[in-house]
């Protein structure tokens, strides 16, 4: 007898027998939460030399359960990335979502997996672009996944990694300095950064001086000598500019090309300059003057002197020179003597031919008792032997007897400045011993000069009868 169900299996039942079987496959096994119920029925049965063969309506009903199958979410990036960009990240899974299946990563970022996909994507920022040497390699894995109906969903304990390049930025470093400072004084030098150092920074500028840049700081500062103080007129500028720099773990660390200048002002300074003199120097020769300054000529430097004489100082040097002619041997001479000028110049006249013949005599007798307060009348006894002497006959011895004269008077004159000088000193011991005598100083000096040689025979009798009347109340 066969017994046909459904699904189109057939069941023979032997004949002298009552039963028979047959094997129909269950549903297949998948990862999926799907445990159900299988249900036959007998759609038709022949054979069996039965008078009426009727099959029952009742199904044959068989519960399918599930046996767990595990389902696997992996996560993968982008190998390489560029600072500043974005990774993306993707979750896969190793059969079809039955469902939206959601995947969250290191971070929080989460990926979805539409129904029906096997993968999804999301995209997250990589490090900041910056001015550092600072590649890395970012890594994130999966934290959790939910959903796409499977038995059992597992995550992949795999990292997905990404390597991040650097982009180089270039950091700039710029020097400044003091506007303005005297000079002598101390230039501030400042470099800047244009960010933040990782790591010390030195900075060499014009002359050799560093300024160092703390790591975490942006700047830094060198104290440089200014020009040294001095006496000229040199107001100018101090320029100096970066010639290298490096650290801070920068990328690239440029340096700006524009200088820092200084404008040095003049402090003033006094240069004094000063004259000597040949301290002896014959009579008719040159005296030297010398001006010396008290520091280098940065130019040609005039100076005159008295009279109008003008030393020129070259520049390039300290001291300069003029030669100025010493007074001539004749006036020098009369000077030293102590002679007036006018004595002399009577002399001259007595010794010239025809002096005394021509009346230059009696000029000189006019001109003594002139000069020494004689009345021009009559000559007393005194002046008539002075007068009688002179007319002695003979040019010759009268020549002779008139230089003799002049000679004594010389001669006078000399004593009388040799003495001066000891009279002075004695004069403040004299002092007191002539107050005690009662004797005026006057008197002292008046006796003095007439024990000098020529005292008497030069007119110092006179002199000393009229100084006595005078200070006697006498005519």
């Amino acid at each position: 007898m066969l017994v046909t169900i459904t699904g189109g299996s057939v069941i023979t039942i032997a004949s002298g027998s009552t039963s028979g079987t047959v094997s129909v496959a269950a549903p297949d096994e998948d990862v999926y939460l799907d445990s159900s119920t299988v249900s036959r029925s007998i759609t038709g049965a022949t054979g069996g030399n039965f008078e009426s063969l009727a099959a029952s309506t009742v199904a044959a009903s068989t519960s399918i359960t599930d046996t767990i199958g595990t389902t696997t979410v992996s996560l993968t990036a982008d190998p390489t990335i560029a600072e500043g960009g974005n990774i993306t990240y993707t979750a896969s899974l190793g059969a079809t979502a039955h469902g939206d299946v959601l995947v969250t990563i290191t971070g929080g970022s989460v990926i979805t997996i539409a129904s029906g996909s096997t993968s999804g994507t999301v995209s997250v920022a990589a490090p900041d672009e910056d001015v550092y040497l600072d590649s890395s390699t970012v890594s994130r894995s999966i934290t959790g996944a939910t959903g796409g109906n499977f038995e059992s969903l597992a995550a992949s304990t795999v990292a997905a990694s990404t390597s991040i390049t650097d982009t180089i930025g270039t950091t700039t470093v710029s020097l400044t300095a003091d506007p303005t400072i005297a000079e002598g004084g101390n230039i501030t030098y400042t470099a800047s950064l244009g960010a933040t150092a990782h790591g010390d920074v030195l900075v060499t500028i014009t002359g050799g001086s560093v300024i160092t840049i703390a790591s975490g700081s942006t700047s830094g500062t060198v104290s440089v000598a200014a020009p040294d103080e001095d006496v000229y007129l040199d107001s100018s500028t101090v320029s100096r500019s970066i010639t290298g720099a490096t650290g801070g773990n920068f990328e690239s660390l440029a340096a700006s090309t524009v200088a820092a200048s200084t404008s040095i002002t003049d402090t003033i300074g006094t240069t004094t300059v000063s004259l000597t003199a040949d301290p002896t120097i014959a009579e008719g020769g040159n005296i030297t003057y010398t001006a010396s300054l008290g520091a280098t000529a940065h130019g040609d430097v005039l100076v005159t002197i008295t009279g109008g004489s003008v030393i020129t100082i070259a520049s390039g040097s300290t001291s300069g020179t003029v030669s100025v002619a010493a007074p001539g041997r004749g006036r020098v001479s009369g000077q030293q003597h102590g002679e007036p000028q006018h004595h002399r110049r009577h002399g001259r006249q007595l010794r010239e031919p025809g002096g005394l013949d021509g009346g230059g005599e009696h000029q000189h007798h006019r001109h003594h008792r002139h000069h020494h307060g004689e009345p021009d009348g009559r000559p007393d006894d005194r002046r008539g032997r002075q007068h009688h002497l002179h007319r002695e006959p003979g040019r010759h011895g009268a020549r002779r007897r008139a230089g003799d004269h002049h000679r004594r008077q010389r001669h006078h004159h000399r004593q009388r400045q040799h003495q001066r000088h000891g009279e002075r000193r004695r004069a403040r011991r004299g002092r007191v011993s002539g107050q005690q005598h009662g004797e005026p100083q006057h008197h002292r000096r008046h006796g003095r000069q007439l024990r000098e040689p020529g005292g008497l025979d030069g007119g110092g009798e006179h002199q000393h009868h009229r100084h006595h009347r005078h200070h006697h109340g006498e005519p």
